[in-house]
């Protein structure tokens, strides 16, 4: 595989009003892309991209942007990866289609991080407190955080929650409806600092999956999903979160479905 060079062209046109005068450039040959995302290391893939490439002649593609996630740890693959490669190669060269591997997966950036994922951009803690003792720092809460009612003991010191939710024995009982089922609090947050979170979860039978969500404005500050089961026993559950720029948040546990989540 090779990566053509890439021109850029730029069109200037100079005008006077006596005498206009102006440049054009003249069309190059006409160039058809085709789009592949596949996995080389299985063979009958192989044989659906010749055929893909087939039709991609006939029909006058001249370019191929194929991608597979294994680009990024080719030296992790075996001699069989590297023999289907050759067959694409052989491919496309016979229905003369030029290959342009994609690479740099930038957004979705697992595959770059494979070999090591602390290479990605952790989120920004400043002026973090570290207290020196024995020679040794360790990091201390300077701005802890206050949860109000956090034992769900008295659901009222929580700034709201919707019908559906009720106090039992110490929890926040949320019965399978069609409403949404949530319990919100206010938090104070100092601006750029990790927060860690984590709630006790008992489910029987519940259709749908129980949530936490820290919301800022606009913008939420936890993505991760709690995976909790249908039917399971106490179990503790971890979210993380970085406040960024923000010094106040609302904290969700719950559920909703469809438009009514918020």
């Amino acid at each position: 595989m090779r990566i053509p060079r890439v021109f850029s062209t730029f069109l200037v046109f100079l005008g006077l009003a006596a005498a206009p005068h102006c440049i054009t450039a003249k069309a190059g040959p006409q160039q058809r892309w085709i789009y592949c995302a596949q996995n080389l290391w299985v063979d009958k893939n192989i044989t659906e991209l010749e055929a893909l490439f087939q039709r991609a002649e006939k029909a006058g593609y001249t370019h191929v942007l194929l991608t597979d996630s294994k680009f990024s740890k080719l030296g992790d693959m075996d001699a069989r990866y590297f023999k289907n490669i050759e067959r694409v190669k052989k491919a496309a060269a016979d229905t003369h289609l030029e290959i342009v591997p994609a690479l740099f997966a930038v957004g979705y950036s697992n595959d770059l991080l494979w070999h090591d994922p602390n290479l990605v951009e952790a989120l920004p803690v400043k002026e973090a407190q570290f207290v020196v003792r024995d020679r040794t720092a360790r990091l201390e809460s300077d701005f802890p955080v206050q949860l109000k009612g956090g034992d769900f003991s008295d659901l009222k010191q929580w700034n709201w929650k919707d019908p559906s939710v009720s106090q039992e024995n110490g929890t926040a009982r949320m019965d399978a409806t069609n409403a949404p089922m949530r319990i919100v609090q206010k938090l104070k947050l100092h601006p750029f600092r990790q927060y860690h979170l984590s709630v006790r979860v008992k489910t029987e039978n519940f259709r749908g999956a129980p949530e936490v969500k820290v919301l800022s404005g606009n913008s939420a500050l936890n993505y991760n999903h709690l995976g909790v089961k249908p039917s399971q026993d106490w179990k503790v559950h971890h979210v993380v979160f970085n406040s960024l720029t923000n010094s106040e948040a609302n904290l969700y546990l719950g559920w909703c479905e469809g438009p009514e989540r918020r």
